[in-house]
């Protein structure tokens, strides 16, 4: 089996690995495993992909973030079927994926979950705060990050 858990706000991403892991790892005697960038060794993933265990206990194995690895993610990336086939849970926790990708992941996972970030608005009226209160760094903080940020000029010349 196969989940994939992506996107730009990682911290939830992981939140939502974990939330995984902990659910399938329910009513079972099941070994969880993480492979990261820095522990992946050449030929790691389809050799345990393709494992069996001794008692024929299923394992989880978590590939938390092999982007950070460009031949672990290569690797990762070419097992998709294999995972999927596995005896054992895989768990796919990484940041932003191309869309290319994407589709793979939802051809061949059980479960594949894109996490965004929500974007924080920024809010105009705060220049007025900053105004009335004499704060000029602040002031000019928030003008450079509003101006930045797209905010077009006609919305900050009304305040």
């Amino acid at each position: 089996m196969l989940y994939v858990f992506f996107g730009t706000d990682t911290d939830a991403v992981r939140r939502r690995t974990q939330e995984a892991v902990t659910t399938l790892g329910e009513g079972a005697e099941t070994r969880v495993s993480r492979v990261t960038g820095d522990s992946y060794a050449q030929g790691i993933l389809a050799d345990v992909a393709g494992s069996t265990s001794l008692f024929g206990e299923p394992q989880i194995v978590v590939l938390d973030m092999l982007s950070e690895n460009v031949d672990a993610f290569v690797e990762m990336c070419g097992l998709f079927e294999v995972f999927a086939a596995s005896p054992h849970t895989f768990i796919i926790s990484e940041g932003a994926l191309p869309v290319s990708i994407q589709k793979e992941c939802k051809a061949h996972a059980k479960e594949c979950e894109e996490i965004k970030k929500e974007a924080e608005k920024l809010n105009v009226f705060a220049l007025c705060d900053a105004l009335i209160a004499r704060d000029k760094k602040r002031l000019w903080l928030l003008y450079t990050t509003l101006t930045q940020e797209g905010v077009p000029a006609e919305e900050v010349i009304g305040i």
